[in-house]
């Protein structure tokens, strides 16, 4: 009969999950029915989970544990794939600069880890974020049913910017944040383009007076 080869994650016993590699056989009567399925299973969880970490060092930022840009170009691949209408909001903080020349890099580092801790509070747990180097970050915003999502997001992530913000150390200081929107496939139709649009938009809005 036909050899199949495939892994699957089931449960055992004692509740625990386990990944399977399984080699089977199809055995088959003279009329062609099955009667049964034989061959053998080995357990390969700790490899899938070496793999499952690996990905997640490769797609994720190791400060901030948001996705880095690999990690958010294999997400917009995906939506782009599935054709429907989202919304990258591009945002790149105003003041981060002069905490990390005032008062090192470490103190910059400690800004950006409770920035995106303030990002994964308020934004929806559709929307997948990413900081792609330095002080940018980004939304990943889907629009199934409303377009007025993204100005929703941007408006959160702006006001949790405006807000004080306190590090060891460190005076007080408020970082603020500029943003910048562009929708699939409204003005780019693939990942690297709305990046690009994002961008632009967002430097634009700095332009016009922070933040914004």
């Amino acid at each position: 009969g036909r050899i199949f080869d495939f892994e699957m994650q089931v449960m055992r016993r004692d509740g625990r999950m386990v990944w399977l590699s399984l080699n089977a056989r199809a055995v088959l009567d003279g009329g062609g029915r099955l009667v049964r399925v034989e061959g053998a299973a080995r357990d390969i969880t700790d490899r899938k989970l070496e793999e499952l970490e690996h990905r997640h060092l490769a797609w994720h930022d190791s400060l901030t544990g948001l996705l880095n840009r690999y990690g958010l170009m294999k997400s917009l691949e995906a939506y782009c794939g599935l054709g429907g209408r989202f919304a990258l909001v591009f945002m790149d903080l105003d003041n981060f600069k002069l905490v990390n020349d005032n008062y090192g890099h470490k103190a910059g580092d400690r800004l950006l880890e409770r920035v995106a801790g303030r990002l994964k509070q308020i934004c929806p747990r559709d929307v997948e974020l990413a900081r792609l180097g330095g002080d940018e970050f980004t939304a990943l915003v889907p629009l199934a049913h409303s377009s007025d999502r993204a100005q929703e997001v941007a408006d959160l992530m702006l006001s949790q910017m405006s807000k004080p913000l306190q590090l060891s150390g460190v005076p007080e200081v408020t970082i603020g944040g500029s943003i910048g929107i562009a929708i699939y496939p409204d003005d780019a139709d693939d990942g690297d383009n709305l990046i690009t649009r994002g961008d632009m938009a967002m430097y634009q809005a700095k332009q016009m007076g922070r933040p914004r």
